[in-house]
């Protein structure tokens, strides 16, 4: 479907692909208005869903909450367009109602499978539509994994053309230290199960994909933000998760002569686990936040460059 064709927008475009190893390699695309001269000033959002890597119930649809909010936002204009990421997942073959198996290419993937569709997909839309670094890549729970490691680097290899990171990132209710989740919920065998199914069973592994190990002053150069959002009504990731990040992110900001380059906020959210991107109002308003924040520091920023 491409509303633009009938000339109305907001426009939709869904099941944009960016490569055919696989059905769930594709985008759904939202441009609030006709693109032009003026996008260069506003910021682009690209959303990594959740789901413990695994979950098929868990979409590029989970964004559609926030994106109806968003468009009816009085800071709408500071945004030029929105994309949702689907990517390739890790077996869920107990699955209740919809079991993977053995020979679904979509639903067998193991790290750095999932990290590499979501370069793939960057890497697409920006060659489509140009905006560079201009975007601000937001991620729930396993999304917010993937966020990070966008930043982190190290996942391409040299055939591939570089993908530009983002100017900020959003994680919400998000997974930051492997390694510390399994050993928090050690009681809880899921937790452990989730890791191994989709990172193996090194702790290495583990530990060298976790963002909290993240060398940001070193792989991201042109970061200028990071927000942490987590609500204390979270029963699935404890807010360990979110302190531990936010320790790493504070010990790796780089600085230029006295000031630091990159801003790291952080925003209490209300509501479970889930309930941040079901209802939208808390990813849609961290979203907003954010945006904000880029856009008013964006003469600054140029200025120390």
């Amino acid at each position: 479907m491409d509303s633009s064709q009938n000339g109305s927008y907001p426009d939709f475009k869904f099941n944009e692909v960016y490569s055919e190893d696989s059905s769930l390699q594709y985008y759904t695309l939202c441009l609030p208005r006709p693109l032009g001269p003026d996008d260069s000033k506003r910021i682009w959002v690209v959303w990594i869903h959740g789901g413990a890597w695994r979950d098929p119930q868990v979409t590029t649809k989970s964004f559609r909450p926030a994106l109806g909010l968003l468009l009816q936002h009085e800071k709408i204009d500071h945004i030029a367009g929105f994309a949702s990421i689907s990517y390739r997942l890790s077996p869920y073959p107990d699955h209740p109602t919809n079991p993977s198996s053995p020979g679904d290419s979509g639903r067998s993937a193991k790290h750095p499978d999932h990290i590499h569709d979501v370069l793939a997909a960057l890497r697409h839309l920006q060659d489509k539509y140009g905006f560079g670094e201009r975007y601000l890549l937001v991620g729930h729970s396993c999304g917010a994994t993937l966020a990070f490691q966008v930043a982190m680097g190290n996942w391409e290899s040299g055939s591939e053309k570089e993908v530009t990171k983002p100017i900020g990132i959003l994680g919400i209710e998000g997974v930051y230290d492997l390694v510390a989740l399994v050993e928090q919920y050690k009681e809880i065998p899921l937790y452990e199960e989730i890791v191994t199914n989709a990172f193996g069973g090194s702790k290495g592994v583990w530990a060298e994909a976790s963002p909290a190990s993240g060398a940001y002053d070193m792989t991201w150069a042109n970061g200028q933000l990071t927000v942490l959002a987590h609500s204390s009504e979270d029963e699935l990731i404890d807010e360990e998760q979110h302190t531990l990040m936010g320790k790493a992110l504070k010990e790796t900001s780089s600085t230029i002569g006295s000031r630091r380059q990159r801003q790291d906020l952080v925003l209490a959210l209300a509501g479970k686990h889930d309930e941040v991107w079901e209802k939208g109002h808390a990813t849609a308003e961290s979203i907003v936040t954010a945006v904000e924040h880029l856009v008013e520091h964006a003469d600054s920023y140029s200025a120390e460059q």
